[in-house]
C-alpha cells in the first residue's frame, strides 16, 4: 500500500541535460510518504530501493509525496525540488511542503543508508527551508505550481490547500523575490474557494491561456456544486488577494459527480502555437470519464460542453481523465495528450495517446496507443509524467500504478519515437515499489538534483513506515556489465590496471565458468565511455583445453618491469596440474590463454596451482613478482606458495620457483594471497589463508626472506574459514592494519597496526552479522572522503553488501553499516572506474540470470557534484552508483 506511482514528474535534477523521473508514494510506511529519484540516460528497470535519491517524510500520515514541484526556487538555473506533505500535522492536517535546493557546494545532512536507497535526505535537515501551512487542517501542500506569475522574469510557486476552512480551499502565491516566508498565512497573494466542499486548490496548473506572453494560473476545485467541478483561470501579471468568483475565466462541468477538474494538463494540441489547457472529469457518466480541450487565445467562461475537443472513456468505472499529461510522444513536433484510466477492467487500468495535431472528439478506443496495465488492482495510469529517459531527443512517458501488488506501487517508462499499443509488462523500463502499502509511484517529478548537467528522476512513494514516507532518486550515470552466454558468471573477480598504458584504469573481469569451466577474462579499456557487455569487451581471453576455471584468480603488477601494467592470472582444477598465465600490457592481448607471454605448470597433476595469485615486490629489487598459491599441494594437502622473482626470466615449471613456503599437513595454505608492508621496513610482507575449516591465516614477515614453511609463521589468526583478506590503514596513524572475513562465522575481524604481531594473535574488534554468507568478499577504499580506508563486506547468499565506516570498525558492526541491496554473488571492488578523479564501486553477481547464469558486473559510479557527503547525518536517500569516494 506505498501507492508507489501515484504522483510522477519530470525534470534535470542532476543538470546532465537529461529528462529525470521522480516517484512519489505518498502511503510508504503508515501514509509517511516518500519520493523517488530516478535519473536519465541510462535507465534500468529494478526496484524503488534501486533509486539515485530517496526522501523520506517526517512522521507517520504526513502523506510527504503527494505532490511534486521543479522549481528554480533561488534563480541559480538548475532545477530544485519541492515536496509536499500535506497531511503534515500543526494542529490537524496543517500540511507543509519542503524545499531541496541543487548546488555544488550545498550540503544535504546524511546518513549513510543502502547503495541501492543510495543516500538518505534527513525529513527534517535534509531540506534547505520550509513552508507550513496555516493552522487548521486545511492540508497546504496537496498541489504545487511553477510559473513567472508577477511576470518578473522569475519564476513563482503556486500552493494549494483544499481543506481550508471545511474545504473551501485556498491557493497561496509565493513571489520568487528572495523573501521567502516560512508561514502559507504570509503568502505574496492568497485566493480562497467560492464554497465549503468545493476542493478549490486540489489541483493546480501553469500556462499562457490568454497569449499574452504571461503566465496565467489554472486552479481546480472538482467538488464545485455537488461534484459538478470548476476550474478557475487567472491571468497573469495582475494576479492579487481575492476570491475564485474573481476569475478572468471559468469553466464549469457538465453535471454533477462529473468531478470536472480533477485534473489539469496545458499543451499546444492543435499546433497553433497557443497553449490549450485539457481537463479531466473522472465522474462523468457512472465514471466512464471525460477530458475536455479548451483552445487558447480567447477563451471564455463556459460550460464544460462548450469545449473545443471531447474525449470520452470506453466504458463505465474506467475513471478516464484521472491522470492528464502533455509530450510529444511520435516525435512530430506536435503536442500529443496522454490521459489515465486506471479503473478499466477492474482497475488492471489503461493509458491512451492521443497524438495531436489533428485530434476530434471521440471514445478512447480510438486513441492513437492504448497501454495497459500489468494486471487487476494495479490501477495502472494513476499518475502520468514525461521527459526524455534515455537521452535521444524524444519525450518518453512514465505511468504511475501506486496500486500494483496490494499498494506496493510500479512506475513504468515507454520510450518515445515510436509508441505502439502494448502491456504494461512491454515497458522499456520498470521500477518498483520496495514493499505493499508504499505507494510508491504516487507522485514523480523530474530535475538535476546532483547538478550533473542530467535529468534525474524522483519517485515519491508517500506510505513508507506508516506513511512517514520517503522520496527516491534515480540517477543515470551507473551501469552495468552484462553476461551474453548462459552460465559463464561474469564478475567473479574483479582487477583494474593501466593496460594499454593510457593514464586511465582499465578493468578485467574474471568468468571461470564459461563454456563448462573453461574459463574466460575479458578486459575493458577505461575512460567514461565503458562497454555495457562482454560481447564489446575490448579483449576476450579464454582459457585452454583441459585446464579449467581460467579467471578465477587475477593480480596485476608490472612483471616485466617495462612501466605497464601485465597481468597474472590462474587456471586451477581437478584432473590438471593447474597453471599460472602471464600477459603483457602495452600491446594487444591474445585470444586464447595458452599465448599468454609466460605459462607456469603445476607440479602435480590433480591438484590446484594457480588458485590464488598475488603481484608485489618480494625480493628487495624494486621489481614487482609472482606469487602463486596450490592449496591442495601434497598427499596431506600441505598446500604450498611459490615466488617467482622478476629477474628478466620466468620458468615453466611451477617447481622451479625462486622460493616456497610450505604448509603443515592439512593447511590448505594459499587459499588468499595478499602482500603488504605491515611493519614499515620497505619490504612486503605476506597474509595467506587456509581454505579449511579451521585453518585461520598466517603472517609472514619479510625478514631478508620468508620462512619456508607455515609452522614458522610468525603469527597466525583464527578463523573458521578466512573467505577474504584485506589491508588497509583503517584508522589513519600511518600504520597498516587487516581484516580477515569469515563467511561460515558470519564475522569479519579486525587488526590493527599489524607493525609487531607474534603467536596466535587476537582480534581487536569483531564485526557480527545474522546474515548467513557474511563476508563472503570484500573490498576497501575511502568511501567518504575523510582519508580513511573503510571497508565493504557482502553477503553472497542474500544479495547485498554492506559499507563500514573507519570510524566504526573499532566498535564493530555500527550505524554506519549501510545495507547495499544490489544483487552480489561475486568479487567487490573499488577503483575511479570513469577517469574522473573519485572512486566508484563494482560489485560482481556472477549469479545473475536473464536466461541462465550469464552474470552481471553493477559499476556504481561516485555522485559528487551535487552535493558535498561532508556530513555523516543524513536525511532523505540518495543513491551513489560507482565504486570509491561516498559521502
Amino acid at each position: 500500500s506505498n501507492l508507489f506511482g501515484k504522483s510522477i514528474i519530470t525534470g534535470d535534477f542532476n543538470a546532465d541535460g537529461k529528462d529525470d523521473l521522480a516517484v512519489g508514494a505518498q502511503q510508504y510506511s503508515s501514509n509517511t510518504g516518500r519520493v523517488y529519484i530516478f535519473y536519465g540516460g541510462s535507465m534500468v528497470s529494478e526496484n524503488a530501493t534501486g533509486a539515485d535519491v530517496i526522501l523520506t517524510g517526517d512522521v507517520a500520515n504526513d502523506d510527504y509525496g503527494t505532490s511534486l514541484a521543479t522549481y528554480d526556487y533561488n534563480h541559480d538555473g538548475r532545477d530544485d525540488l519541492v515536496v509536499g506533505a500535506p497531511g503534515y500535522n500543526n494542529g490537524g492536517d496543517t500540511g507543509r511542503i519542503y524545499f531541496y535546493e541543487t548546488r555544488e557546494n550545498y550540503v544535504w545532512e546524511i546518513q549513510r543508508q543502502s547503495l541501492v536507497d543510495g543516500v538518505r535526505v534527513h525529513p527534517i535537515m535534509g531540506h534547505e527551508m520550509k513552508i507550513t501551512g496555516e493552522s487548521g487542517s486545511g492540508q497546504f501542500g496537496t498541489s504545487m505550481a511553477v510559473g513567472d506569475f508577477n511576470a518578473d522574469g522569475k519564476d513563482d510557486l503556486a500552493v494549494g490547500a483544499n481543506e481550508f476552512n471545511s474545504g473551501q480551499g485556498r491557493v497561496y502565491i509565493f513571489y520568487n523575490d528572495g523573501n521567502y516566508e516560512t508561514k502559507a498565512s504570509r503568502a505574496d497573494v492568497v485566493i480562497t474557494g467560492e464554497a465549503t466542499s468545493n476542493q478549490f486548490g486540489s489541483v493546480l496548473e501553469t500556462g499562457d491561456f490568454n497569449a499574452d506572453g504571461k503566465d496565467d494560473l489554472a486552479v481546480g476545485a472538482q467538488q464545485y456544486s455537488s461534484n459538478t467541478g470548476r476550474v478557475y483561470i487567472f491571468y497573469g501579471g495582475s494576479i492579487v488577494t481575492e476570491n475564485a468568483v474573481s476569475a478572468n475565466v471559468i469553466l464549469t462541468g457538465g453535471a454533477t459527480s462529473n468531478y470536472f477538474g480533477n485534473t489539469l494538463q496545458t499543451g499546444d494540441f492543435n499546433a497553433d502555437g497557443k497553449d490549450d489547457l485539457a481537463v479531466g472529469a473522472w465522474g462523468y457518466s457512472t465514471l466512464t470519464g471525460r477530458a475536455y480541450i479548451f483552445y487558447g487565445g480567447s477563451m471564455i467562461s463556459e460550460n464544460a460542453s462548450g469545449a473545443d475537443i471531447t474525449l470520452t472513456g470506453a466504458a463505465i468505472i474506467n475513471f478516464f481523465g484521472y491522470s492528464l499529461q502533455t509530450g510529444d510522444f511520435n516525435a512530430d513536433g506536435k503536442d500529443d495528450l496522454a490521459v489515465g484510466a486506471y479503473g478499466y477492467n477492474s482497475n488492471q487500468g489503461r493509458t491512451y495517446l492521443f497524438y495531436g495535431g489533428s485530434m476530434i472528439s471521440e471514445s478512447a478506443t480510438g486513441a492513437d496507443v492504448a497501454l495497459t496495465g500489468d494486471g487487476t488492482s494495479s490501477g495502472f495510469g494513476d499518475s502520468l509524467q514525461t521527459g526524455d529517459f534515455n537521452h535521444d531527443g524524444k519525450d518518453d512517458l512514465v505511468v504511475g500504478t501506486a496500486g500494483y501488488n496490494s499498494n506496493q506501487g510500479r512506475a513504468y517508462i515507454f520510450y518515445g519515437g515510436s509508441m505502439t499499443s502494448e502491456n504494461a509488462s512491454g515497458a522499456d523500463v520498470i521500477m518498483t515499489g520496495e514493499t505493499t502499502s508504499n505507494l510508491f509511484g504516487k507522485s514523480i517529478i523530474t530535475g538535476d538534483f546532483n547538478a550533473d548537467g542530467k535529468d534525474d528522476l524522483a519517485v515519491g512513494a508517500w506510505g513508507v513506515n506508516s506513511n512517514q514516507g520517503r522520496v527516491y532518486f534515480y540517477t543515470t550515470n551507473d551501469f552495468q556489465i552484462s553476461g551474453v552466454t548462459a552460465n559463464e558468471g561474469i564478475g567473479t573477480t574483479l582487477t583494474t590496471g593501466d593496460f594499454n598504458a593510457d593514464g586511465k584504469l582499465d578493468l578485467a573481469v574474471g568468468a571461470p565458468v564459461y563454456s563448462s569451466n573453461l574459463g574466460r577474462l575479458y578486459i575493458f579499456y577505461g575512460g567514461d565511455n565503458l562497454s555495457e557487455t562482454v560481447a564489446t569487451a575490448d579483449y576476450t581471453i579464454t582459457g585452454e583445453s583441459g585446464v579449467a576455471s581460467f579467471g578465477s584468480a587475477v593480480a596485476v603488477g608490472d612483471l616485466n618491469s617495462d612501466g605497464i601494467d601485465d597481468l597474472l592470472v590462474g587456471a586451477h582444477d581437478q584432473g590438471s596440474d593447474g597453471k599460472a598465465y602471464i600477459y603483457y600490457g602495452g600491446g594487444a592481448f591474445p585470444s586464447a590463454a595458452a599465448s599468454a607471454d609466460v605459462v607456469i605448470t603445476g607440479e602435480v597433476s590433480g591438484q590446484h596451482f594457480g588458485f590464488s595469485v598475488a603481484v608485489a615486490d618480494v625480493d628487495g629489487d624494486g621489481d614487482d613478482d609472482a606469487i602463486i598459491s596450490d592449496p591442495y599441494y601434497g598427499a596431506l594437502s600441505t598446500g604450498k606458495i611459490y615466488f617467482y622473482y622478476n629477474d628478466g626470466a620466468y620458468p615453466s615449471a611451477a617447481g622451479s620457483a625462486d622460493a616456497t613456503i610450505l604448509g603443515t599437513n592439512f593447511a590448505y595454505i594459499g587459499g588468499n594471497l595478499t602482500c603488504a608492508d605491515l611493519d614499515n621496513d620497505a619490504d612486503n610482507d605476506l597474509l595467506a589463508a587456509s581454505i579449511t575449516y579451521g585453518g585461520g591465516a598466517y603472517l609472514f614477515y619479510n625478514s631478508a626472506g620468508f620462512a619456508t614453511v607455515s609452522s614458522a609463521a610468525d603469527a597466525t589468526f583464527a578463523a573458521s574459514i578466512a573467505a577474504d583478506i584485506e589491508v588497509a590503514d583503517f584508522d589513519g596513524d600511518a600504520n597498516l592494519d587487516f581484516v580477515i572475513s569469515d563467511s561460515f562465522d558470519k564475522k569479519v575481524r579486525v587488526y590493527f597496526d599489524a607493525v609487531s604481531y607474534s603467536g596466535a594473535v587476537t582480534p581487536d574488534s569483531v564485526i557480527s552479522s545474522v546474515d548467513s554468507s557474511f563476508g563472503a568478499y570484500t573490498t576497501v577504499g575511502d568511501l567518504n572522503h575523510d582519508g580513511k580506508d573503510d571497508l565493504v563486506i557482502s553477503d553472497s547468499t542474500n544479495s547485498k553488501s554492506d559499507i563500514l565506516y573507519s570510524s566504526s570498525l573499532a566498535t564493530g558492526l555500527a550505524d554506519d553499516l549501510s545495507d547495499l541491496m544490489v544483487p552480489v554473488s561475486g568479487a567487490l571492488l573499488i577503483a575511479d572506474i570513469d577517469d574522473n578523479g573519485t572512486d566508484d564501486l563494482l560489485i560482481g553477481d556472477a549469479g545473475y540470470d536473464v536466461s541462465s547464469n550469464e552474470g552481471r558486473v553493477y559499476v556504481i559510479i561516485s555522485e559528487i557534484a551535487a552535493v558535498r557527503y561532508s556530513q555523516h547525518k543524513i536525511q532523505g536517500t540518495m543513491k551513489i552508483q560507482g565504486s570509491g569516494t561516498f559521502h
